[in-house]
């Protein structure tokens, strides 16, 4: 399977890169906040500080990069020179079925870590098996970068032909976040699709109004969170520029953003103090981040 426009990819340590933000990160300077804030505030003083000190003393960017080199990747051109990237994760079994999985913002393929491999082998042999594909955003990590900003229903358009370039005429898709708002318009567009998983809520119609009172609470809290928690996609949707300039400048702030995001969109019932990450997942996921500079 495949085709000559799909090339054979290594994610690079980059270690000029990885020693400037070494140095930024070493040369943070700490600032006061409000007592008890926890995250209310946003980050966390106290997280950040341990992540700061596991960052300095024990995390180790070359083999986090050995470790996501284990997995097979490829950049593909999908159309006027513009490649994604992507890990291809090929199954043994002859009864495997192509899926491409998605994410969003701001994730990256380390969100499927723990899956790529039970997806295409599992251990048990009644499970269904995955010929597996999990592609870069756009602009995001090893794929190329848009000239101009584009929407998902435009990366929906580059997925779906990212699975005949790599020998596959049917798939089934799997989206979270930004990677469930592009499967809707896959759903809408693809002549190719299987099936449809989406773990988000991310395109609806526009006459969507609730007919029950469960819709009807869904809506109200629904709201609620968005008036709470997405003055980020305001700014970033609007001046995102002015926002990259602080951003590229600082590996501590683009790691606050992001570890503030971790936590608040975690089911862990309020309590924030230990989020369900290891410091090397989280640090993994900034470092793709910052070594590509693509925040």
């Amino acid at each position: 399977a495949g085709s000559v426009s799909a090339a054979p990819f290594t994610i690079p340590v980059n270690e000029a890169e990885a020693a400037w933000i070494r140095d930024r990160v070493a040369a943070f300077r700490w600032f006061e906040e409000p007592p008890g804030a926890g995250w209310a505030h946003g980050a966390n003083r106290a997280y950040m500080q341990r992540l700061h000190r596991y960052w300095l003393e024990d995390f180790d960017w070359p083999a986090a990069v050995a470790r996501l080199n284990r997995l097979s990747h490829v950049r593909v051109d999908v159309g006027d020179g513009f490649h994604l990237h992507a890990v291809h994760l090929r199954s043994s079994r002859p009864d495997a079925r192509p899926l491409l999985i998605a994410h969003g913002w701001p994730g990256s393929i380390i969100e499927f870590d723990a899956i790529f491999e039970r997806l295409a082998e599992p251990e048990d042999p009644a499970a269904p098996a995955f010929h597996v594909v999990a592609p870069s955003l756009p602009g995001y990590a090893w794929s190329d970068r848009p000239a101009a900003p584009i929407g998902p229903r435009a990366v929906a358009g580059l997925y779906d032909r990212l699975m005949p370039a790599l020998g596959y005429d049917r798939y089934i898709y799997q989206g979270g976040d930004w990677g469930c708002v592009i499967g809707g318009w896959v759903g809408l567009q693809s002549t190719r699709l299987d099936a449809l998983h989406l773990n988000g809520f991310g395109l609806r119609p526009a006459n969507m109004a609730p007919t029950t009172a469960e819709e009807g609470a869904w809506l109200q809290k629904a709201v609620a969170i968005r008036d709470r928690e997405t003055a980020y996609l305001q700014l970033q949707g609007t001046k995102p520029q002015s926002l990259g300039f602080a951003m590229m400048d600082s590996p501590m702030g683009v790691a606050a953003w992001f570890a503030e995001k971790f936590v608040g969109w975690s089911d862990v019932a309020g309590d924030y103090t230990d989020p369900p990450f290891i410091m090397d997942q989280m640090l993994t996921n900034i470092m793709i981040y910052l070594t590509t500079r693509s925040f």
